[in-house]
């Protein structure tokens, strides 16, 4: 029986124009919380923006943020797991000199980028972040990070990320897609998140069920019992997801829980 459904959002939840069907969501939503069926969304972007997204229901959400740096539920962050101050510092250096790329800079306080960034760039970053602050240098930051992400609106970085190898043995580095580089504590990924919150729910992977679509979802999909590609994934997770359904812009997620939801 399913108790618990993670979902990716760009890609997957969501539809190509970074959005979903509100109205459905609201239908299918209402059967889960009747059913006891606890709905997590799983995103590179802020938790606070997913919550932004869910409007309404957004805070009563368990979720999956800051590339599964981060859960979390009413309120209150229930897991977290950081980057090394100096680590990031040395990755945001060492990119800051060799391309030119927008480095987002995140902490517990927000996401940073730097005070330069052109209007176009900033724009697209505010889309994955509630709070977003420019800064002059990036060494005014002290704390921990929860991560940094590249964007590179050339759309390099999968051949970018052959340049962090180097840097594998500190931290988790994936391209989520060809303009996203995530970089987060070693240990963090989202497979790690979902098998942590599935142990502290008090359930198991049999009663889990996933949706992805990039390579960056394989983690996801192999912690649960249930795993679905939406068809414009790459074919990488689809050989490795048990179902394929239907696209992110047919609402292929919502369509698929709840034909679950009817069984």
């Amino acid at each position: 029986m399913i108790k618990i459904i993670f979902t990716d959002m760009d890609g997957t939840f969501l539809d190509s124009t970074g959005t979903y069907n509100k109205a459905y969501f609201k239908e299918v939503y209402r059967k889960m919380k009747e059913q006891n069926i606890i709905f997590v969304p799983c995103s590179g972007k802020q938790c606070e923006r997913i919550e932004e997204l869910f409007d309404d229901c957004g805070e009563e959400l368990h979720i999956i943020g800051d590339s599964a740096a981060r859960i979390k539920y009413r309120g209150k962050y229930i897991y977290e797991a950081l980057l090394d101050n100096n680590t990031a510092k040395e990755i945001i250096k060492d990119f800051s000199a060799q391309y030119d790329v927008a480095i987002v800079a995140c902490t517990s306080e927000g996401a940073y980028v730097k005070d330069t960034i052109s209007e176009e760039d900033f724009k697209v970053i505010r889309h994955s972040y509630a709070i977003v602050k420019k800064i002059k240098d990036y060494a005014e930051l002290t704390d921990n990070f929860i991560k940094v992400s590249i964007y590179d609106k050339k759309k390099r970085c999968f051949t970018i990320l052959k340049d962090l190898k180097k840097y594998a043995d500190r931290a988790y580095i994936v391209a989520s897609e060809d303009a996203w580089i995530d970089i987060t504590h070693k240990k963090v990924h989202k497979g790690a998140a979902i098998k942590w919150l599935i142990e502290h729910l008090h359930l198991n992977r049999a009663e889990a069920m996933g949706f992805g679509d990039g390579p960056n979802d394989i983690e996801l999909i192999n912690e649960v019992e249930y795993s679905f590609s939406v068809s414009n994934a790459v074919d990488e997770l689809k050989e490795k997801s048990f179902f394929i359904t239907k696209s992110n812009d047919e609402d292929g997620v919502l369509k698929t829980i709840d034909m679950i939801l009817k069984l």
